[in-house]
């Protein structure tokens, strides 16, 4: 089973995300986990997730 994503995933997507790309809006799209972590930064830094979960839905 790979790892969940965690907070240095989203912050190799929101560095370059918003400051190269100038991405108004960023996603995290996985079919795997989000560690709380990530989630608390994620809603710190405006940044959208969607994991295994929600995928289902």
């Amino acid at each position: 089973m790979a790892r969940p994503v965690g907070t240095p995933d989203l912050h190799v997507l929101n560095g370059p995300g918003r400051q190269v790309h100038c991405g108004d809006v960023l996603l995290m799209l996985t079919n795997g986990r989000i560690t709380s972590n990530a989630v608390d930064f994620a809603k710190d830094q405006r940044l959208h997730l969607v994991d295994r979960k929600l995928l289902a839905e």
